[in-house]
């Protein structure tokens, strides 16, 4: 069972409205830290939560003032360790659940739209940089134990998950010993946005707010690129299977400290 929560939630939905000069709607960006809704119909792909969100916002907020259509985006927050939006016990169809989140979405943050004050005298900054990090490449035993269970396919392991892990182990047996990962910082006027290309902890985000120089700072993960899951060393020692070894969590164990560091530098950098 449950014993406790493994770490901190980010609740802070946060909202990048633009708009053209005339002040009717541009585009807006809203960006939350909850992976995903979840709820589909086995063998169809989904956009999830942030495809209704678009939409909704689109469907809202296009005038008739001979623009084109408002660009509805929401992108991942730090949400690499928070799961589905809370459904209190209730049951919905496929695909219901989904839509149901991102209008609620949508329309707070149309609310929110009327309050915010729009400027015409931000100018965007950009910082870039790039960081190397090891792989948790597998050792001569690991490689062994794995290429024992996959030789013995007939053979009922200890769990319903060995043999992927099996296969993960001997992809990432060919995986370079460094990965080179791209991190961004952007600032508009008061409001800055980091970027990683890993699935990033709610307390790294968390962490990230704590130290930015700026009143206003969200994360974007998995941007320009993928790094896969990137738990803290206290995340390690607790497990969980983004801790794992395998394609979707490769990078070292003092990865985050280092990623967290170097997007709050860039933050100061832009400051």
């Amino acid at each position: 069972g449950v014993i406790k929560p493994a770490g901190p939630v980010d609740p802070q939905f946060s909202i990048l409205s633009l708009q053209h000069a005339d002040g009717s709607p541009l585009a807006v960006l809203g960006n939350f830290s909850v992976h995903y809704c979840g709820g589909y119909q086995r063998g169809l792909v989904s956009a999830d939560y942030f495809g209704h969100y678009a939409a909704a916002l689109q469907a809202e907020l296009t005038s008739a003032k001979g623009h084109p259509a408002v660009v509805g985006i929401m992108s991942n927050g730090t949400s690499g360790n928070t799961g589905a939006i809370r459904k209190d016990g209730k049951k919905y169809a496929p695909f219901e659940w989904i839509k149901v989140s991102g209008r609620l979405l949508a329309a707070e943050t149309i609310k929110t739209i009327e309050t915010i004050e729009h400027r015409a005298d931000i100018s965007l900054q950009v910082l870039q940089s790039e960081l190397v990090l090891g792989v948790r490449k597998p050792d001569a035993q690991r490689i062994k134990w794995a290429q024992g269970v996959l030789a013995n396919p007939g053979v009922k392991q200890d769990h319903n998950w060995t043999t992927v892990y099996a296969n993960e182990t001997l992809h990432l047996s060919r995986y370079p010993r460094q990965e080179s990962i791209i991190l961004q910082a952007l600032r508009l006027g008061d409001i800055a946005i980091a970027a990683a290309p890993c699935e990033v902890f709610a307390e790294t985000g968390l962490a990230i707010k704590e130290h930015s120089p700026f009143p206003k700072t969200f994360t974007i993960e998995l941007a320009n690129g993928y790094g896969g899951y990137l738990p803290s060393p206290e995340q390690y020692k607790l497990g969980g299977y983004e801790t794992w070894p395998a394609r979707s969590s490769f990078l070292e164990v003092k990865a985050e400290p280092k990623i967290q560091q170097a997007l709050v530098n860039l933050l100061k950098q832009l400051k």
